[in-house]
């Protein structure tokens, strides 16, 4: 069971998130640039309930949209802006007594005009608890999410910030924004897990949707797993279901191809595995041993996954 949160920033909201949701089918997403201004009315989204914060600090631009799967309860815990750090936090019921508490982050460059941008990221506007899943536009660049830029002072703070509420950082190393001019990639969008979720986390980028210079971010929770329980941690029982279900995804697809090819060369005397035909019967032979050999082990390794118990 897995829980997908959807992190990104986009301009056309209803066009954008109608294409995620037919793709990646996320339980929550988190939205930054909604652009939605005060007093004209929310968006639609079939299956969707929202948490909407309008910027109100400049006139253009800014603003967060999240999108909780109707199916979910939530509740709204925090928003605000201080000297240019944005969040919107809110917390997902998961079970009775445990919930996911997510937040979405801005914080301007330290050049923007229009308010008062302090240097440094202001974490009293984000709870650090150890259900946090945190991600956003800090704007703040460090080795440990960014090989590519410097590593600069707000990056620097963010750590430490890090390291004191025993949280940990999800990204990968790879770019999370693309410049539109060089094409140089760079990732100053940057997601933080507590430690509840620690080693039960998957975080990546996946296709550009929009016009946005920055990438979408997909992380899964996997909620179901006990505390501490991480991937090298699962008993062998569940490594062999995994094993299994791995050839048999392999394997099955060629069996099927080749099953295809078989009726081919049958049908209309295409000439692929009969010599008669100038086929090589040899062909036949490995792709029904790619399947055949492995699917040996399909029948076998659940039973050494339950010995191994």
């Amino acid at each position: 069971f897995f829980d997908k949160v959807v992190f990104f920033k986009v301009s056309k909201v209803f066009k954008v998130f109608k294409i995620f949701k037919q793709k990646y089918k996320p339980c929550i997403c988190i939205i930054q640039e909604s652009k939605l201004r005060p007093g004209t009315p929310t968006p639609f989204f079939k299956g969707y309930g929202t948490f909407r914060s309008d910027r109100t600090i400049t006139k253009a631009g800014g603003g967060f949209l999240s999108l909780i799967r109707d199916s979910l309860i939530f509740e709204k815990i925090h928003e605000g802006i201080n000297e240019g750090t944005e969040a919107q936090t809110f917390r997902v019921r998961l079970t009775k007594n445990k919930w996911i508490t997510i937040t979405n982050v801005y914080c301007a460059p330290i050049n923007s005009k229009g308010h008062v941008i302090n240097d440094l990221v202001m974490t009293d506007q984000i709870p650090a608890v150890e259900s946090s899943v945190i991600g956003g536009d800090f704007n703040a660049h460090c080795a440990l999410w960014d090989e590519i830029q410097s590593t600069d002072d707000r990056g620097e703070a963010l750590v430490d910030w890090m390291l004191n509420n025993n949280l940990e950082v999800l990204n990968n190393g790879e770019p999370t924004r693309s410049n539109p001019d060089t094409g140089n990639g760079s990732s100053p969008d940057v997601s933080f897990c507590g430690s509840r979720w620690k080693g039960k986390v998957e975080w990546k980028i996946v296709e550009a949707i929009g016009s946005s210079d920055h990438l979408p971010i997909l992380t899964t929770v996997h909620k179901k797993r006990a505390p501490g329980m991480t991937w090298f941690r699962l008993p062998l029982f569940i490594w062999a279901q995994y094993a299994t279900s791995l050839m048999m995804i392999l394997g099955t697809p060629v069996v099927a191809i080749t099953l295809l090819l078989v009726a081919l060369e049958n049908a209309f005397g295409i000439g692929i595995f009969n010599p008669e035909l100038g086929g090589d019967p040899i062909l036949f032979q490995h792709l029904f041993w790619f399947y055949s050999h492995p699917a040996v082990y399909i029948m076998i390794v659940p039973g050494f996954g339950v010995i191994s118990e």
